[in-house]
């Protein structure tokens, strides 16, 4: 979603469950072209993060409680620039009710949602390569 289209070509390693088969963790990178990449690191196996991190070419965008669906305190976004460093505070919010009254508020006025309906595909997609890839 951030970088506008999905990634040309995924590489992931994994660790699965010898029972299950249940992707206990997996480490992708995504590569978007043009030197864009993206890299994932998720698992059951490790110490809870949720933090989230953009980086680009005039600065940096960290999040560090990006996946808490029902944050107890604020969610902070850090912005870093070679200008210096500002925090914005969001929340808390429960995003599972957001996305509720988002679709709820695009229905009665007839709009679009904020998230259009097909990134819900292109993240499955993705997931989806990412896991074929780890399987090797």
């Amino acid at each position: 979603m951030l970088l506008g289209n999905e990634p040309r070509d995924v590489t992931a390693r994994a660790a699965f469950h010898e029972r299950t088969g249940v992707d206990m963790s997996l480490h992708g990178v995504l590569d978007y072209g043009d030197g864009r990449f993206g890299i994932v690191s998720c698992g059951f196996d490790s110490e809870l993060r949720h933090r989230a991190l953009v980086g680009g070419t005039d600065g940096v965008i960290r999040v560090p409680g990006a996946f808490l669906t029902f944050p107890e305190n604020a969610t902070h976004v850090i912005l870093g620039t070679d200008r210096g460093t500002e925090t914005f505070t969001c929340g808390p919010v429960d995003t599972f009710q957001l996305e509720i009254e988002d679709l709820a508020r695009a229905i009665r006025s007839g709009n679009a949602p904020l998230l259009a309906p097909d990134e819900g595909l292109h993240n499955a997609r993705v997931i989806e390569r990412l896991l074929n890839a780890a399987r090797g």
